[in-house]
């Protein structure tokens, strides 16, 4: 019994071995940037459009349930956008929700302030090249599922702040969708199956720098909070 479990344990770390490049691999920091990486992040975060105005007060802690509903309604194109994509098939609801409220008592706070996230991020984010709006598309389902499963995980682990969690999740795709803006031509890396590390390993080759690197700058360039700027800072550390 004990050598079947040896030859059973034997078998499944051989099909799970790393390869030969993923352990010689160096991870670029945004703390050891060359000139020429400065350069690059800075051409990058300059050419991404501005955030929404509403960006920095949603990253601004905790929420009761009146305050986001009071933030959101202060911009009906930001309203309109929540209520298309609570209302779209990503959620596959029963019933539509008419209005922000609605939104929040069915989704949760989290949730909701998450989708008004990703729009404050992607304002105004419009692609001619057919792959990286497909790949545009595709980042923010994952976004969107990511930290879902985040905030779920963060509960079921008890830990202090599962909304925060959530909400350094969701940001972490922020250098995606920057380096995606900048470079259309690596829209095939999301849509095709590419592992991170692949595409990690692919951007670090060909612009120098990774999206974690991009994402933390930008984050510092529009003053949002500290730890969210760290929290994407170490987002693809092994």
């Amino acid at each position: 019994s004990i050598l079947n479990s040896i030859n059973e344990e034997s078998e499944t770390k051989s099909e799970f071995e790393l390869p030969a490049d993923f352990l010689d691999f160096k991870l670029v920091s945004s703390a050891k940037l060359d000139d020429n990486q400065q350069q690059t992040v800075v051409d990058i975060c300059q050419s991404f459009r501005k955030p929404h105005p509403l960006l920095l007060p949603l990253t601004q802690g905790a929420f009761e349930p009146n305050e986001l509903f009071d933030l959101i309604k202060t911009d009906a194109e930001m309203t309109a956008k929540i209520l298309n994509a609570v209302n779209s098939s990503l959620f596959s609801l029963r019933q539509p929700i008419t209005n922000i409220n609605h939104a929040i008592i069915f989704l949760g706070i989290t949730q909701v302030k998450n989708i008004a996230l990703q729009f404050a991020v992607q304002k105004n984010m419009e692609f001619e090249d057919k792959a990286q709006n497909e790949a545009y598309k595709k980042l923010w389902a994952a976004s969107y599922l990511a930290s879902s499963f985040c905030l779920l995980f963060a509960k079921e682990m008890n830990e202090e702040n599962p909304a925060e969690l959530s909400t350094h999740c969701l940001l972490s795709y922020l250098g995606d969708l920057a380096v995606l803006s900048y470079k259309p031509s690596i829209a095939g890396f999301y849509l095709d199956d590419y592992s991170l590390f692949e595409r990690t390993k692919v951007f670090q080759n060909t612009i120098g720098i990774n999206t974690a690197v991009v994402g933390k700058h930008l984050a510092q360039q529009w003053q949002l909070p500290e730890s969210i700027e760290v929290a994407i800072d170490y987002s693809i550390l092994p």
